[in-house]
């Protein structure tokens, strides 16, 4: 693996449906609920345990589709960028090989 490493972060409790899932991630002293959409759902089940950066788009377009702009590379880095702000994805830089 090269590049940046996307895993998902534990939640409390998860509600997965058709539109995509709701969690409950603890904040602070207490927890917070959060609406995810189909595509983050899904970057959160492909990264249960741990997928590149550099792979997660074609393997997003192959279960979803291709986006409307050409751009999907910028786009899946957008969705893993909010999603690790929310604390439901990690990034994470692979391990060296010694």
């Amino acid at each position: 693996m090269s590049g940046p490493v996307v895993s998902s972060a534990p939640v409390l409790d998860e509600l997965v449906g058709e539109d995509g899932a709701v969690v409950l991630v603890s904040h602070g002293n207490g927890h917070r609920v959060v609406r995810l959409s189909v595509l983050g759902q899904m970057i959160r089940e492909v990264a249960a345990d741990g997928i590149p950066l550099s792979t997660l788009g074609a393997v997003l377009v192959e279960r979803l589709g291709s986006p409307a702009g050409p751009d999907v590379e910028g786009a899946v880095r957008v969705a893993v960028e909010a999603l690790a702000a929310e604390g439901l994805v990690a990034i994470a830089d692979p391990p060296s090989r010694a």
